[in-house]
């Protein structure tokens, strides 16, 4: 059998000339906008991730914590991304309460659990501005 180009007809059907033969594939990315504003962003959040790891080495007198506290509050401050103040102050508060040497050590280590999860989260917070 032969078909309208001449040739032999295969029986299969034949996608139209002006449409791919297969429909695109999605991708789904993150946006990244490498703009000052979000590098700056990124450098706080690696000191946050910083802090994290002296609280896993249970250096409790580290300043690295109040270090990023500081900066964390500055930059909100400056820039106009804002960081829950729940999270934020709260973070620094507990990070405060891991300089007294006086308590016991399981309270000491339930303060570092939930100035750990302060700094999760601020890191949360911080993150999804920057891949926004």
């Amino acid at each position: 059998m032969l078909g309208h180009n001449g040739g032999a007809h295969s029986g299969a059907p034949q996608p139209p000339k002006d449409r791919l033969p297969h429909p695109p594939i999605e991708v789904i990315a993150m946006y990244f906008n490498a703009s000052p504003t979000n590098i700056t962003e990124l450098l706080v959040v690696s000191l946050a991730v910083v802090s994290i790891l002296m609280l896993l080495k249970k250096r409790y007198d580290s300043n690295i914590p109040l270090l990023f506290y500081s900066l964390a509050v500055m930059f909100t401050n400056g820039v106009d991304r804002q960081v829950h103040p729940a999270i934020l102050y709260g973070g620094l508060a507990f990070c405060l309460l891991l300089r007294f040497e006086f308590m016991g050590q399981k309270i000491s280590k339930a303060i570092a659990f939930l100035a750990s999860a302060g700094l999760v989260l601020m890191i949360l917070s911080m993150m999804s501005d920057v891949l926004a």
